[in-house]
């Protein structure tokens, strides 16, 4: 029976405890407590009430629900009987309510103030610091999945500045080395994704750089004078995704590593590239570096039972932020974090984020004083600014 509450809040019942065997035995009650406002849940508590001599009084402390459920859209690549193509996958996490990074830390500070149910996809920071650009998913299916690319200022100020009709899967855009152009991977010119530039201004058209039989993830363009265009690409018929470069204004592509990888990141002084490499035994990502012309890589994280992901160059080439669970939250959960460690001794990172939600998609402030992020936490999908210590 659920019991109404009063004007003050308060619920009432009579309850009577007659002898429900020939023995004597007083009936009991099986409580459930429970507590729910508009903005905040309690974790609900059992009581069992018997006759205690009367009592009258009993007393009991709820745990409030700190965690919010957040649904997370984000493309997954599948290989099919048609090839590899990209579909929307749906995940439930969980984001804290609490914002924060403990007592002792700044806060991070909120960039975006997205619709409600907005997800946000990867972002990138222009070379000078000024703009953020990142894509926004929408859709439950192939047909309907799509996204809008969007650019605001680095403090928020701005309202977005919207390239395209929303009517691509357009990912993971990033700037060129001088910032006046963004390339991002987009199945606007038919069933491959491919990789597309235009002008960060939003003036002129939208050129196809890669196309042909392979799905283009990732673009990184580099700082040299011709630039090279490094990238993921996924070959319909093979089983691996592939590390390619190629000189911009050539057909000419270069396969860069043997056992392939994810997420290449040209370095600022175009010398060598961060990637990904999923471990075959444990399924888990690492964090590898290879020379820009490819060859033999080394592994940065070498931590097989870990997910690691997401590598950035600092501006300067000597650190980089990356994402992995090897941390563990208050509750002793591993979830993702945002960390950094400098290139000369890549073994030691430090932590940067600790709250408890689910933080990825890292990009360094030139200068190297903030990174920004994707969060899930405070129940929303959205863009965060941590500063460094």
């Amino acid at each position: 029976q659920v019991l109404e509450r009063d004007q003050s809040g308060a619920s009432f019942a009579k309850l009577t405890f007659p002898p429900t065997d020939d023995q004597g035995t007083l009936k009991t009650y099986n409580v459930l407590i429970t507590k729910k406002t508009a903005e905040t849940e309690w974790i609900p508590e059992e009581l069992t009430i018997a006759w205690d001599n009367g009592k009258e009084d009993y007393s009991v402390i709820l745990s409030e629900v700190k965690t919010r459920p957040v649904t997370l859209l984000r493309p997954k690549v599948v290989r099919t009987d048609d090839g590899w193509q990209v579909v929307p996958e749906t995940l439930e996490t969980l984001g804290m309510k609490d914002v924060t990074e403990g007592p002792a830390a700044e806060p991070p500070v909120r960039i975006t103030n997205l619709p409600v149910g907005s997800v946000v996809d990867s972002l990138a920071i222009s070379p000078d610091g000024q703009w953020l650009v990142f894509a926004v998913l929408s859709g439950k299916d192939k047909n309907s999945f799509r996204s809008q690319i969007q650019m605001i200022k680095t403090d928020g100020s701005s309202s977005p500045s919207l390239f395209g009709d929303g009517r691509s899967l357009d990912l993971s855009p990033s700037f060129s080395a001088d910032g006046s152009q963004i390339v991002f991977s987009s199945n606007r010119g038919g069933r491959h994704m491919s990789i597309w530039q235009m002008a960060a201004n939003g003036e002129g058209g939208i050129t196809q750089l890669t196309g042909g039989d392979t799905t283009d993830l990732w673009p990184s363009l580099d700082s040299d004078p011709r630039p090279r265009l490094y990238y993921e690409a996924l070959v319909d018929s093979r089983p691996d995704p592939r590390l390619y470069m190629t000189q911009l204004g050539t057909t000419l592509r270069t396969d860069l590593t043997t056992s392939g990888g994810e997420q290449p990141r040209v370095s600022p002084k175009a010398d060598s590239v961060l990637f990904t490499l999923v471990n075959p035994k444990t399924g888990k990502r690492e964090i590898c570096r290879m020379s820009d012309r490819g060859g033999a890589a080394v592994n940065l994280t070498n931590l097989p039972d870990f997910d690691s992901f997401d590598p950035v160059w600092s501006k300067d080439g000597n650190r980089i932020a990356f994402v992995s669970d090897r941390g563990a939250d208050a509750d002793n959960h591993n979830n993702l974090d945002i960390w950094v460690t400098d290139m000369h001794h890549p073994d030691k990172p430090t932590r940067v984020t600790t709250n408890g939600s689910w933080d990825d998609s890292p990009a360094w402030d030139p200068g190297g004083r903030y990174i920004y992020f994707r969060s899930n936490r405070g129940g929303s999908w959205g863009i965060w600014r941590i500063t460094l210590k």
